[in-house]
């Protein structure tokens, strides 16, 4: 398996995981001309890409989705949710195709398997993607790790986890108060002590 993080932050989240005979991207927060050459960075063609999978509807994941499936015509997987209410503010997709949640599917040889995680977004979800005896978990946006957080991550060789805080310095800093609860809670997002704990 080939897993490529080929961006991480509030400006986008894409990552890219390929079994050489089958290639997604789970999630994308950037432009086309910027993910062209994030995959031109690693080697591979935004052509080769089978499907997108949408983990929410939150703009660094997802802004970037419309222009970039239409252009390289690439089938976009998401809840009924995200495809019912965030993808009509980014324009026609004329091959969208749901999943649910705890339902596994398959993009060509690799198997996704979406699975639910508190955060404040509508339907969010991470997911574990298999090739053969090898399974890859990609977990971003994640306010707390739940029992069924864990049991996915039991499974998998490799793990791309985000965490992006220290409490004590987040307290401190400018953000206003609002933005400061959100991330702390546990629908937010994982911080440094707590993603080591993990």
């Amino acid at each position: 398996m080939e897993v490529a993080v080929l961006s991480s932050g509030s400006g986008g989240n894409p990552v890219y995981i390929s079994d050489g005979a089958s290639s997604l991207l789970i999630d994308i927060g950037l432009t086309t001309k910027k993910m062209a050459a994030r995959f031109e960075a690693i080697g591979r063609r935004p052509q080769d890409i089978d499907a997108i999978v949408l983990s929410h509807e939150h703009s660094d994941h997802i802004s970037g989705v419309g222009p970039f499936s239409r252009r390289y015509k690439i089938p976009v997987f998401c809840s009924h949710a995200v495809r019912d209410t965030a993808l009509p503010r980014y324009g026609e997709f004329p091959d969208a195709r749901p999943f649910v949640e705890g339902v596994s599917f398959y993009v060509g040889s690799l198997r996704v398997q979406p699975f639910s995680v508190p955060h404040d977004s509508i339907d969010p979800v991470c997911f574990v993607v298999t090739a053969g005896s090898v399974s890859v978990a990609v977990v971003t946006d994640l306010g707390s790790p739940t029992h069924l957080v864990r049991q996915k991550l039991r499974q998998c060789q490799l793990i791309v986890l985000e965490f992006n805080h220290d409490p004590d310095l987040l307290r401190q800093c400018t953000y206003p108060w609002r933005t400061k609860q959100r991330i702390l809670s546990r629908y937010g997002h994982l911080s440094n002590e707590t993603a080591g704990e993990l």
